[in-house]
């Protein structure tokens, strides 16, 4: 599964603990619930800024590597796996959306990304909203696939 993989990727890493809440004066860690349900449909909540371009929707997920930008559902579109811009963009199933129902385990599925160069080395990346990598690189490249 995802976990077990990022275990066997990132030897070491560290978890964030869950904020809880308190019982019997002690906290406790509330894990799989999402107080922000249906956040990733709609309209993105309190973003005043201008949309992405090429008509890409505010809330499509996109994986980000520096200043360009793959949405998403291009990656599955390809069978999940994209070889562009010297790096291999890979997605599977498995990972449920946090953001789109009340209890995560619930969620609607959106996948696990990885990105590495040709040779099988980790690259940096993060997967975020479109409006999101808009908003912090107007000047980005959209990987689009249309070149």
């Amino acid at each position: 599964g995802v976990w077990g993989d990022e275990r066997r990727t990132c030897a070491g890493g560290k978890c964030v603990a869950a904020v809880g809440l308190e019982k019997d004066g002690d906290v406790a860690p509330v894990y799989g619930i999402n107080p922000y349900e249906n956040y990733d449909t709609g309209h993105p909540f309190l973003y005043q800024g201008s949309p992405p371009p090429h008509d890409i929707h505010p809330l499509t997920r996109v994986v980000r590597v520096g200043a360009r930008a793959w949405p998403l559902q291009r990656l599955r579109d390809a069978g999940g796996r994209l070889e562009e811009a010297g790096l291999v963009l890979t997605w599977e199933r498995g990972q449920a959306s946090a953001l789109s129902t009340g209890k995560i385990a619930e969620g609607r599925e959106v996948g696990t990304v990885r990105v590495t160069t040709p040779d099988g080395t980790p690259v940096v990346h993060e997967v975020v909203f479109a409006f999101a990598f808009h908003a912090f690189n107007p000047e980005g490249t959209w990987m689009l696939g249309t070149n």
